[in-house]
């Protein structure tokens, strides 16, 4: 049975059969190239008015959420999702790419089958970027936009100087993006972090900081060990070297940390409860 909140995945994955039907086609039939890119650039303009008709405006969060696990271990995965301003965005795009294919049905003749394969590429990145939730692939779909308009500028355009302007929104588009990639990194690896430390953590206790949940939890698992794996005396201390500073800690902690007295954690930890 067909679910609506799957229907923003068969919006992007139109394009992709358009494609493999025209890599099919002979080159010689060229109307039937140009209904098959029409034909399917239109259903999925006809699939986002859909999603537009049964889009809630009440609601702030996003909407026909679609998540496929591609990195669990990372938390990167494939996730989509749509909410009052990509749904716009949605629209003018899947719009857009009908309409110039039906204005350059009589005007493009030489490597016509290029020429649609690069539109429907391109619809189908243009259409990622607004619906992606994850910031890795929302910069890959971004970035992939690039190179089918470098060659629809450069190959297609009307103007004699038309290389030039396909370099020029190139490298300028590309420039402008440098920043994300810079920035991308900083926020996966934040991500890791706290998904490490929530992981180490024990019990929140209500008004602690993370840093402090992260020493308390620990020592709490040394604790938990009896005695060595050689069967000599229990474990009285460890020395604890970390990053964490030692001002974000509450007094008892801090001294934990300072003489390694796992025994003294865990008391901290017990009255703390």
């Amino acid at each position: 049975m067909f679910d609506i909140k799957s229907l923003l995945l068969y919006i992007l994955m139109f394009p992709i059969f358009g494609i493999l039907i025209i890599l099919l086609t002979p080159v010689l039939e060229k109307k039937l190239l140009k209904i098959v890119a029409l034909n399917f650039s239109c259903m999925s303009f006809l699939g986002s008015l859909i999603l537009w008709f049964f889009f809630q405006k009440s609601t702030g969060s996003f909407q026909f959420v679609v998540k496929l696990f591609w990195l669990p271990t990372l938390n990167l995965n494939f996730t989509l999702g749509i909410d009052g301003i990509s749904i716009f965005f949605l629209l003018l795009t899947t719009l857009l790419i009908p309409l110039c294919i039906l204005t350059s049905w009589n005007s493009v003749g030489e490597n016509l089958k290029e020429f649609l394969i690069a539109f429907l590429v391109l619809d189908f990145f243009l259409i990622g970027t607004f619906c992606v939730l994850d910031l890795l692939l929302f910069y890959i779909f971004f970035e992939s936009v690039l190179p089918p308009m470098f060659l629809i500028v450069g190959v297609w355009g009307s103007r004699e100087r038309k290389i030039l302007a396909a370099y020029y929104f190139f490298f300028y588009t590309l420039l402008g993006s440098v920043l994300i990639c810079e920035i991308s990194p900083l926020v996966i690896f934040k991500g890791l972090y706290e998904t490490f430390t929530k992981g180490l953590s024990v019990i929140h206790p209500k008004g602690a900081e993370s840093e402090s949940q992260l020493v308390l939890s620990f020592g709490t698992r040394l604790r938990n060990l009896k005695s060595q794996p050689n069967g000599s005396q229990p474990i009285k201390s460890v020395v604890i070297t970390s990053c964490v500073s030692r001002s974000s800690l509450n007094s008892k902690a801090g001294k934990a940390l300072m003489c390694g007295s796992t025994d003294y954690v865990c008391k901290c930890y017990e009255g703390s409860k």
